[in-house]
């Protein structure tokens, strides 16, 4: 498992930006050629690439230019080096990037990003996108290193049925999408890992992939049912002095993210023959990318942007993630796959027309500074302003760039504008302080909320019976809490395997087992605490016990006695005997305490030395029960990672018997077609037959009629002769 970097279970996706010189989006075009089914339909190409221009003609009439435009004979290398490249030096310097491929289902937008390779696929001549961009992204850092310090992070998810999921993490769960306190989009419980090396980052690659949600369509083989965005995180520090001897200036430390976005494809219901799950993927697919189109109809038009009109970021989770790469703080590269099938001529042209619409967007691409590095670009542009604001008001701006040689006098406005500008800055302050403080608030609320259920669910007995069956098998283990002893791990009964429970009767067992370490803990804890104190109070007794002071006041105890009863002997003697009397009590008493405080202190050492021996005893089952945690957890680790590995091979599977039954369909219905159109031209050949028979019939009738006419007027004659 990769090092995890960044705020735990958050990842910041964008902010807003500040203002910076617009740079259009990019865009590219990539024409697949026909694929062999095409072919057997019989389609023709509807669509051709003008040489040595970036122009695309559809149906001999309408053209479309665009920033690049790559015709089925272009090798993935050509498509790379001539889009994709320049967006890596952008981020080396500093600059938010994304690339996103967008098109209809089969258009080869997964090929084309290359976000199924394997890690063994960087260097053939298929590979696409991200494999080659990862491969030149580490050969720099790596040829920068002596004077850069670069460290690289990746995530990778997906959002499918307008879910979004992790799909680094072995364990399926669903991230959620916020705000942060600047404004920003951020990923709760998206995690990030640390890479240092291709091979790294191509096998997180191939990792997440594996997980990711595909099918099989009448349409596409493998089509991916869900939009995938891999995310490289790159935080740049300059290790040594600039060439002309001065320290690193403010461009020397800065983070800068590359979003490599696989979008799926648009498709149709009657087209690809989804039913039930496939077809809820497609409805779910189909609402991102009509958000999607949406919010670039909205960036293109270019007056309803001067105007400040309202862009629908908000309608789907994809467009909230691409809401810096769409009109933000990104370097953006849009690349639109179209099939040239003449059966694809409509989402053909739709794909061109949301494209051509894209080259209008403007983001405003800044460097992201991080550290002093920020502080001094975000003084040295608020002095810029503050400059520019004097001298629109009448004074006279600062030559040298800084505010040392500002006119005294300046304009009442402009220091009124300075004062409201301050006020507002402590204003947002306070609120963002607020906000925190709230937030915080109720994170505690919901931690009380949490542990007052689970105290309710135990005080009454509610949990799963794969949770009471845990339980059971925790209580026949030894409590080293309450004995000191360690647990016996060969007397236990064996747990659950957690193919039989899908890792439920792990997980339960494993909540188990860290109680009870949270115990041990607290138990603990508890007697060190009460070790320390008796071991001071042990020390405090033995500083107040003088064993020599003892055997001096007894002796001073038997003189005291021998001249008393030498004074009683001797009589008249009242007053010195009472005198003597109060002084062997009052030794005595002394005598006494101490004797008392050396039996405590006999008792105390010998409590001391059972906590001790308890301690010791609870320290060893704790390091058993950590060993057996580790153990366990390593165990569901090579189960669960197998068990991902049959249910992908599982899926491919399924995908090819979907793909092979939806392929027997097709040629079930194109035989029954030609069976059809044999039986209607037989129908027609039998009612051509059968009328040429009846005609047939009714001529030779009208022949014998006539025939038997004439015979009866020969006869007639013949008789008039006679």
């Amino acid at each position: 498992r990769k090092a995890r970097v960044g705020r735990p279970g958050r990842t910041e996706v964008g902010k807003m930006p500040p203002p910076g010189d617009a740079v259009a989006v990019q865009v590219a075009l990539r024409v697949r050629p026909l694929v062999p089914s095409e072919i057997e339909q019989g389609c023709v190409a509807c669509l051709g690439v003008t040489p040595g221009e970036p122009q695309v003609v559809v149906g001999g009439e309408k053209a479309f230019t665009f920033d690049h435009v790559f015709s089925a004979a272009t090798p993935q290398e050509d498509v790379y080096t001539n889009a994709v490249q320049p967006l890596l030096e952008a981020f080396f310097a500093g600059f938010n990037t994304t690339v996103f491929a967008y098109g209809q289902t089969g258009s080869g937008k997964t090929h084309t990003m290359g976000t199924n390779a394997g890690v063994d696929e960087a260097g053939d001549d298929e590979t696409g996108i991200i494999p080659r961009l990862v491969a030149d992204l580490f050969a720099r850092v790596n040829q920068e290193g002596d004077v850069w310090r670069r460290d690289v992070s990746v995530s990778f998810l997906e959002i499918h049925n307008d879910d979004i999921h992790d799909l680094l993490d072995q364990t399926p769960k669903v991230c959620t999408l916020r705000e942060d306190a600047a404004g920003g989009v951020v990923v709760a419980n998206l995690e990030e890992y640390k890479v240092t090396d291709a091979g790294e980052m191509l096998s997180q690659l191939a990792d997440g992939s594996a997980r990711r949600a595909t099918a099989s369509t009448c349409m596409n083989a493998t089509s991916s049912r869900s939009h995938a965005v891999f995310t490289i995180l790159m935080h740049s520090s300059k290790l040594t002095s600039s060439a002309d001897g001065e320290e690193a200036g403010e461009a020397d430390a800065f983070v800068s993210r590359l979003h490599l976005v696989d979008l799926a494809g648009s498709e149709r219901a009657k087209r690809t023959k989804a039913e039930g799950a496939r077809l809820k993927e497609g409805i779910n697919i189909n609402k991102g990318l009509l958000a999607l189109g949406n919010v670039i109809s909205a960036l293109s038009d270019e007056e309803k942007r001067k105007e400040g009109a309202y862009v629908p970021y908000r309608d789907s989770k994809l467009t909230r993630m691409l809401q810096d790469s769409l009109g933000g703080n990104s370097r953006t590269l849009m690349i639109a796959c179209v099939s040239p099938a003449d059966s694809n001529f409509e989402e053909t042209v739709n794909t061109l027309k949301y494209a051509h619409r894209a080259k209008s967007i403007k983001n405003k691409a800044v460097v992201n500074r991080e550290g002093p590095s920020a502080e001094v670009a975000a003084l040295r542009a608020q002095v810029q302003a503050l400059e520019a604001m004097l001298a629109g008001g009448g004074g006279a701006a600062p030559a040298n760039g800084s505010l040392d040689n500002l006119p005294a006098a300046s304009s009442a406005e402009s220091q009124e504008r300075i004062a409201e500008l301050e006020r507002e800055v402590a204003a947002l302050k306070d609120e963002v302080g607020r906000k925190n403080r709230r937030a915080l608030t109720l994170e505690i609320e919901a931690d009380k909320l949490k542990l007052k259920l689970a105290s309710v669910c135990k005080e009454h007995n509610i949990h799963l019976e794969d949770e009471k069956e845990a339980a059971d098998a925790s209580e026949g283990n030894a409590d080293p809490a309450s004995d000191g002893s360690a647990p016996d791990s060969e007397e236990q009964e064996p747990q659950q395997a957690p193919e039989e429970d899908g890792g439920m009767g792990w997980a339960l067992s494993n909540a188990a087992m860290a109680e009870e370490l949270h115990g041990i803990e607290e138990a603990l804890d508890l007697k060190q605490r009460l070790l320390d104190q008796m071991t001071q109070g042990g020390a405090d007794i033995e500083a107040g016990v003088d064993q020599a002071q003892m055997q001096t006041m007894q002796q001073t105890i038997d003189s005291l006695t021998n001249e008393r009863e030498e004074l009683l002997k001797l009589g008249n003697q009242a007053s010195k005997v009472g005198d003597l009397e109060q002084q062997i009590a009052s030794l005595r008493h002394k005598v006494a305490e101490q004797e008392r405080l050396l039996k405590v202190k006999h008792l105390t050492d010998r409590r001391i030395g059972q906590l001790s021996g308890e301690i010791d005893s609870m320290k060893g089952a704790k390091v058993q029960l950590l060993r057996k945690i580790k153990t366990e957890t390593e165990k569901f680790r090579e189960w669960r990672a197998e068990h991902m590995k049959e249910v992908a091979l599982l899926k491919r599977q399924r995908s090819q018997a979907e793909y092979q039954n939806h392929k027997l369909q097709a040629q079930m219905d194109k035989q029954a077609g030609v069976l059809k159109r044999k039986m209607e031209e037989n129908s027609a050949a039998n009612s051509r037959i059968k009328a040429l028979l009846t005609a047939k019939s009714v001529a030779k009738g009208s022949k014998d009629a006539m025939a038997s006419g004439a015979a009866a007027g020969k006869e007639a004659g013949d008789s008039l002769e006679a």
